[in-house]
């Protein structure tokens, strides 16, 4: 029996792969609306998309505020929170300093930045 396509290469993928783009694409607002009525067909969903709404909306406000805001204001701000982050993450810095661990100040900035987030 003979192959009618060969799927060993990758230039024949190209093809199927365009294809599927392609309907995907076509079928786009059919999807979305297949996926609205799910997510409001169960109550869980309902909550949570009430609350990242309410996030998106509070979110947009804020970004909306920094941009209107003046060049000097933002300006301010930046320099503020890079203060506050040399603060935040420089106090165990010196602590392990004078203790007499001589670590580098970028280790113990992303360390902190790492453990934060997972926390």
């Amino acid at each position: 029996m003979e192959k009618i396509v060969d799927w060993s290469s990758k230039g024949d993928r190209q093809p199927l792969t365009l294809l599927v783009t392609f309907g995907i694409w076509i079928g786009r607002h059919f999807i979305v609306a297949a996926l609205h009525t799910f997510v409001r067909a169960i109550p869980w969903f309902q909550s949570s998309q009430k609350r990242i709404d309410e996030f998106i909306f509070e979110l947009l406000a804020q970004i909306n505020t920094l941009i209107k805001g003046t060049a000097k204001r933002n300006i301010a701000l930046l320099m503020l929170t890079v203060l506050q982050w040399i603060i935040r993450y420089g106090v165990l810095w010196l602590v392990l300093r004078d203790l007499g661990h001589h670590v580098p100040f970028g280790f113990v900035l992303v360390l902190q930045a790492v453990v934060l987030h997972l926390a």
